[in-house]
Order: C-alpha cells, then structure tokens, then sequence
C-alpha cells in the first residue's frame, strides 16, 4: 500500500467518525478514490445548455453510483449540457444520456 492510499484511508475513517452529513462528507472525501475538491462545485441540474464541466463527486448511494459508472458517468468525466428543462441531457462525447432530476441534483460538477 502506497504512502498516499493509506494517508488517505487515514483520513477516510477520521472522516467518517466525526462528519455525519453524507452529502457533505462525499464533498469533502470521494469514497471510489482521492478527490478533495469542494471549491466551485454545482449540481448537475444548475448546469446550462452548452455549458461544459467535469464530475467531482456523486452524493447518492453506492447501487446509483454502480449503476452511473455502467453508462458511462464517472468522478472526472468531462460532460456537456445539453438541455436542463425536465430530464437533465448531457452530451459524454459522441453519447446522448437522459438522467431524471433527482439523480441528477446528487451529481457534483465543477465547470471547465
């Protein structure tokens, strides 16, 4: 185990004790890997149409993240806006998707 995963497992569980809120602590530390980033960070429905952005963090539970990861939605995939209005349409490359509001409000963004 490298110096860095375990200082960062280190953190993980100090984390984990003290902070109870998920959705600030995912903010704070992403579980699938070292992402401290919180500066600049939006929902994904706050995004507008042409605008582009990169994923940072997805705040729902480890099924959704499973299931997000299946088509193509990862931490630091870069992704444009298609359309806002009703389901959320983003553009990941050349691939078109559709995710519901709700899903969409737990994924993190940082524009590019």
């Amino acid at each position: 185990m490298s110096l860095c995963r375990l200082a960062a497992e280190i953190i993980y569980t100090l984390l984990k004790k003290y902070i109870r809120n998920f959705f600030i602590f995912n903010l704070i530390y992403n579980i699938k890997g070292i992402k401290i980033k919180i500066n600049n960070t939006i929902p994904l429905t706050q995004l507008k149409p042409n605008q582009t952005a990169q994923i940072v963090a997805i705040n729902k539970g480890c099924k959704c993240q499973t299931r997000l990861a299946d088509m193509g939605l990862r931490i630091g995939s870069q992704i444009e806006a298609i359309q806002n209005a009703g389901p959320i349409l983003i553009a990941i490359g050349p691939m078109r998707l559709g995710i519901g509001q709700g899903i969409a409000n737990h994924i993190m963004v940082e524009l590019t």
